[in-house]
């Protein structure tokens, strides 16, 4: 018996995990420091590309209360951009989004958020 709620317990962090994932990737889809000012929908690659140090720790301050994080904007085959990495195992989650690569070219991508425990 305990085994088995030893199981059930683990599943249910696994998925509050996920959750969690994906309410981060959502946050993270509409952050100002990743957006078009003037239409937070759409993420800039040339935001994403010109960021720092300080505005990556802006948004672990804004965002990891509780876990590590690292994300990916990806438009396959033409633009990926990884910002943090880990080798911890964690939970992903993607996110279907908008990225402008340039000044007239927007493309469908997603954004992968991965969550690791601090």
């Amino acid at each position: 018996m305990a085994h088995a709620y030893e199981i059930y317990h683990e599943k249910t962090l696994i998925v509050q995990q996920y959750n969690d994932t994906v309410s981060l990737a959502g946050l993270l889809g509409n952050d100002p420091l990743l957006t078009d000012p003037d239409r937070p929908e759409l993420i800039d690659a040339s935001g994403i590309e010109s960021m720092d140090a300080g505005d990556i720790s802006e948004l672990r301050g804004k965002y990891a209360a509780r876990y590590n994080f690292s994300f990916k904007i990806e438009v396959p085959p033409t633009y990926s951009k990884v910002v943090g990495t880990s080798e911890e195992l964690g939970i992903s989650a993607s996110i279907p989004v908008t990225i402008r690569l340039n000044e007239v070219e927007e493309m469908p991508g997603t954004l992968t958020v991965k969550i690791w425990e601090k």
